[in-house]
């Protein structure tokens, strides 16, 4: 990590955590949808994940919490979903939520946005099918 207080890397990762990430939504047919990613090393949030649609915060050695729902304009927090995310499970993780965003949202609607209309429990439900099959392995 660059920064003292991070507890994982953050700025080293990030530019391949977005190719990644932008390699996934093209495949899902999502390449032009805008999206707001934010990732910081540690809970202290100097890069304000909390406000991004998607963000990624230090929990651990090699391991995120994931933030989704925040808006553009940063007029509403993101919410936890998963506390330890390892890089490794990246689009295994995002994959089925980019599918539901893709097959539920309203025309234009934003990502984050999207993630607040649905509601948490509904994206809980996808993320815990998510941490319940890493669990098994």
């Amino acid at each position: 990590p660059t920064c003292g207080l991070a507890i994982t890397e953050s700025e080293r990762v990030l530019p391949s955590v977005l190719a990644r990430i932008n390699r996934l939504l093209e495949q899902l047919n999502l390449a032009n949808e805008p999206l707001v990613i934010r990732m910081t090393g540690c809970p202290n949030g100097c890069v304000r994940p909390y406000l991004a649609e998607l963000g990624f915060v230090g929990s651990g050695p090699g391991a995120y919490q994931v933030w989704m729902g925040g808006t553009p304009d940063g007029t509403r927090l993101a919410q936890p979903y998963v506390d330890k995310l390892t890089l490794e499970d990246l689009e295994a993780f995002l994959e089925p939520i980019f599918l539901h965003f893709k097959a539920n949202r309203d025309m234009h609607e934003r990502f984050g946005l999207f993630c607040n209309r649905v509601g948490a429990e509904k994206l809980q439900a996808i993320c815990d099918k998510f941490v319940s099959i890493q669990e098994k392995k």
